[in-house]
């Protein structure tokens, strides 16, 4: 894997070379503009303006145009049309005058609605905040060169750092009050990666584990971690007799968690004496399957002439042993494949690749009899406990694009491994939405109150009255009727939210006139 920096994104958008986002709505015909001022917190450097750009969103197509503000804070959105767009102030990473990676440690204010239907609009200011931060120290286990600080980043929240080369101090900012679990890992560095076992917060290497850092009401600080060497397992493939020496280069040692749900680590026999090596192991029984190299992401299959198998010379991992990292000797004498190979087709998945909704993959074209396997990636990588045929993606996986390889086999012939084509990337959910419904005596004195109706799970939900349109300072599911609000009608707004969803409302009916 080579080394990304993890970007701190309130709302994804594409930066074009002039600075100004990318607008695949602008035309001669729009009119519209949008203006207004983005204040730093106190203290802030004005540098970190360079990391921020605010983005007019067309709800109905996603499309944006954007600008990114002056040194002041001062920001124009040019070429939009005469409607509503939802206006986002987006965080993201840049490069000093030094050439030093800064990533600012700000929280964008959320989505408005701004409506641009009768004209533009001025004035519309937002205000950043500091995020949360999570910092503490990474140590190597005795024996592990310095220089292997150099490749290890740390991860929270979609927030990335990489610790210092000298100190290994390191700190994540950005991060929105909550729980999180942190995840130490060694990054693939031009080929080299360290062997250091991927953990996370509470030296664990699954995330379902992990102690979960509370940054809800302060920044988290001495989160430390010692990273430990990786177990090795070792061994050697040989080819049957008469097979290609070149079979060796195309052929592939896997090593899976002990519950199958994802693997740790892979490794290529040596092209001329079969040996190989597994490393970056925890310290937890893996099984181990020897077989051809197989694409995960899409393109052609490498097929070799040989039949996968799992330690020891088990035909299917059902009859698979597991192996205690730190051995040696775990080798594998290969078989021709002998069984036919199965019909197959390319998968293909439906459904709209969005935050919420289900994506499933059908089995069209496949030989009769044929039972199946599945293991859904985001941008290629595996995605822990996705392996059936239906998926639904989350707000982890918004702007990745999703796919899935489908395994078939059946009794007497060879399996066949098929990856289907990427779907876009995944866009905002959409929130699942009802129209509140007012209870109550219409009168002052009286108390009305709100009915949300079924919202998709976990959305939160805030409230705003009004009376004759005007807004009201209550904010909660009731509202006491005064003599303020008498003769006029009450409405209230419930406004949804939730991680990866398009932020929704929905308004109750007028009530009747409010009588004394």
């Amino acid at each position: 894997m080579s080394r990304k920096f993890g970007a701190l994104i309130v709302a994804l958008a594409v930066l074009i070379p002039s600075g100004v986002l990318y607008s695949p709505e602008a035309t001669a015909a729009s009119t519209r503009t949008v203006s207004g001022t983005v204040t730093l917190p106190k203290g802030a450097p004005t540098s970190w303006y360079e990391g921020v750009s605010v983005t007019a969103y067309d709800p109905n197509t996603g499309g944006g145009v954007g600008a990114v503000p002056d040194s002041r804070g001062r920001y124009s959105i040019e070429g939009l049309g005469a409607k509503k767009y939802e206006l986002d102030v987006e965080i993201d990473e840049y490069t000093d005058s030094k050439g030093r990676r800064v990533v600012p440690n700000l929280l964008g204010p959320g989505t408005r609605t701004v409506d641009l239907r009768s004209s533009s609009k001025r004035g519309v200011n937002a205000t950043l905040t500091l995020g949360r931060t999570i910092s503490g120290r990474i140590s190597l286990p005795p024996g592990a060169p310095a220089s292997w600080l150099k490749r290890i980043w740390v991860r929270a929240g979609g927030a990335v750092a990489y610790p210092n080369s000298a100190t290994g101090a390191y700190t994540l900012v950005g991060l929105r009050p909550g729980r999180y679990p942190v995840d130490f890992a060694a990054v693939d560095d031009g080929g080299m990666r360290p062997n250091l076992v991927d953990e996370y917060y509470g030296g664990t290497p699954h995330e379902d584990e992990a102690l979960l850092v509370d940054v809800r009401a302060a920044n988290a600080v001495g989160i430390n971690h010692e990273m430990k060497a990786g177990k090795t397992i070792t061994g050697r493939v040989t080819l049957p007799k008469g097979a290609p020496a070149s079979w060796l280069g195309s052929s592939t040692v896997t090593a899976y968690s002990e519950d199958l749900s994802e693997w740790i680590s892979k490794a290529n026999p040596d092209p001329k004496t079969g040996v190989y090596r597994l490393e970056r192991l925890p310290a937890e029984p893996v099984y181990v399957e020897f077989g051809p190299r197989v694409s995960l992401i899409g393109g052609p299959e490498s097929v070799t002439g040989v039949h996968a198998e799992w330690y020891p010379n088990a035909d299917n991992w059902s009859s698979a042993e597991p192996v205690t990292p730190g051995s040696a000797g775990i080798d594998a004498d290969l078989t021709y494949e002998l069984w036919g190979t199965l019909r197959s087709a390319t998968p293909k998945i439906s459904g709209s690749a969005k935050v919420g909704a289900i994506l499933k993959v059908g089995t069209a074209g496949w030989q009769a009899g044929t039972t199946f396997r599945y293991r859904w990636q985001a941008d290629g990588a595996p995605i822990a406990g996705a392996t059936k045929s239906k998926f639904t993606p989350t707000a982890v996986h918004r702007g990745k694009s999703i796919t899935v390889s489908v395994t078939g086999a059946r009794e007497g012939w060879t399996s066949v491994t098929k990856t289907s084509g990427r779907t876009a990337a995944v866009a905002m959910g959409t929130l699942k939405t009802a129209t509140p419904k007012l209870s109550g005596r219409v009168k002052v004195g009286s108390k009305l109150t709100v009915q949300p109706g079924s919202w998709t799970k976990d959305a939160k939900l805030s409230y705003t009255w009004k009376a004759d349109g005007r807004p009201l300072s209550a904010t909660g599911k009731t509202l006491t009727l005064t003599r303020a609000h008498a003769g006029k009608r009450i409405t209230v707004t419930v406004v949804g939210t939730a991680a990866g969803y398009a932020k929704a409302s929905k308004t109750s009916a007028k009530t009747a006139t409010v009588k004394r």
